[in-house]
């Protein structure tokens, strides 16, 4: 292995110091510790006791968490005291994010998280003082948030315009094929400026509330990933998360509300046909984006389902089947790639941890677990990959018998050990494997 010491070289700690190898040996007992509470959480469970007064679901909850916090101690064990002139992590594994991410996952398709690839140039702003605009002509104010899409005060100012005219006649908005590129461009452009951001969703929170609009002009994979990113909130801003929540919340209520109906009392009936919905359809789109995007983005969705389950939007089930139909190309409907397969897998292992009533048994009812599998062999060079597979059927299984025939059908055990020869130098891969 690159970290073992080679002939007549001293073992890398010993160059550390002491305080490093006391911390290592504290850090160890620790790991040690933890994984002998997770032996005993899970001995609980599989004779159905009772520990330190939990059981059922809450002891599975607490299993999870325990599990957490096992990854960060191998995580930190393994990364401690890499510096310049000593080994690498192991192949494919990357060390958790600065930002407090879910694991040793990139965050986007690329590795990359979205804001590192730049926010598009702003034009220039007209010299002089703003000019003064008719917020009653549509024809104005994208004029305005054109000219002064470099201002951010402007460019709010523009955008609270155009939440009255949406909320007037979202149909004649959105039939302009210029409005909503404009407004996720200035999003993207003033990224750090919440104002921007919560007038942009206040236009979507307007566009969305007529079903027809809705579907056919908000799937898109753009649209609603800028509302994944408004939906983290902003501590500037309390208001920001909430309406974006709200507007996709709106969004995914027109595709459940069937022709003719109304998605509430009084309000405009829908008439679009499932075959006249944009894109993938909003909720398969939402998974989707979220799949390739960070994990800020995919704790969203996780939140926007349960919002859709709580509040008898959608049934677990109709979110388990549209979550399956997002999986990446060619197993399900979602955009392919290494990339894409790992940040469906890491929705799965959030999904399948009972953060929403009754949807780890609908994954498992729409074969999950074999969609996994299969996402696994179909990556089978990509460690990164392998590693988010397994912790996805490990969640998805957790205590459930159904969970565990379905990984035996499919040969889930075969698939881990292909996995582990294949990537034989990757240590938290073959630490979750064995486990």
């Amino acid at each position: 292995p690159a970290s073992a010491p080679r002939r007549h070289e001293q073992p890398r700690f010993v160059a550390l110091g002491p305080w490093r190898k006391n911390a290592m040996d504290r850090g160890g007992a620790e790991l040690a510790e933890l994984q002998a509470e997770l032996q005993a959480v899970k001995r609980a469970l599989r004779d159905g006791a009772v520990h330190l007064g939990m059981s059922g679901d809450t002891l599975q909850r607490y299993l999870l968490q325990l599990s957490e916090k096992e990854n960060l101690f191998l995580s930190r064990q393994l990364h401690s005291g890499v510096s310049a002139g000593q080994a690498p992590p192991a192949a494919g594994f990357l060390p958790p994010p600065a930002s407090g991410g879910l694991g040793p996952y990139p965050s986007a398709a690329n590795g990359t998280p979205p804001q590192a690839a730049g926010r598009p140039e702003a034009r220039p702003a007209p010299p002089g003082p703003p000019q003064a605009f008719d917020r009653n002509s549509l024809d104005a104010v994208l004029a305005h948030m054109c000219d002064y899409e470099a201002v951010p005060l402007e460019s709010t100012k523009s955008l609270r315009a155009l939440v009255s005219l949406a909320y007037a006649d979202p149909a004649h908005v959105t039939d302009d094929c210029r409005v909503l590129p404009q407004v996720l461009r200035l999003m993207a452009i003033h990224d750090s400026e919440p104002q921007v951001h919560l007038a942009a969703m206040r236009v979507l929170c307007n566009v969305a509330y007529h079903p027809d609009t809705a579907l056919k002009r908000l799937a898109s994979p753009p649209v609603l990933r800028s509302i994944l990113q408004a939906m983290r909130g902003s501590e500037k801003l309390k208001d920001l998360a909430p309406k974006a929540s709200e507007a996709a919340a709106r969004i995914v209520a027109a595709e459940a509300c069937k022709p003719g109906e109304a998605t509430s009392d009084g309000g405009p009936k829908r008439t679009v046909p499932a075959e006249e919905v944009e894109g993938l359809g909003p909720l398969i789109g939402f998974f989707a984006a979220a799949s390739s995007a960070d994990a800020a983005c995919q704790r969203s969705v996780v939140q926007l389902s349960e919002q859709l389950v709580t509040n008898e939007v959608l049934t677990a089930l109709s979110v388990a089947e549209r979550f399956a139909a997002s999986a990446p190309a060619p197993v399900g409907r979602g955009p392919s790639g290494p990339g894409a397969a790992t940040g469906w897998l890491l929705l799965a292992k959030m999904l399948g941890g009972n953060v929403v009533p009754g949807l780890p048994e609908c994954l498992i009812q729409v074969a999950c677990i074999r969609t996994a599998v299969a996402l696994m062999e179909a990556c089978v060079g990509d460690a990164v990959v392998q590693l988010a597979g397994v912790e996805a059927m490990s969640a998805l299984i957790g205590n459930r018998l159904s969970g565990l025939r379905q990984f035996a059908e499919v040969g889930g055990v075969r698939r881990i050990e292909v996995a582990l020869r294949t990537h034989g130098a990757d240590a938290v891969l073959q630490t979750k494997g064995i486990r």
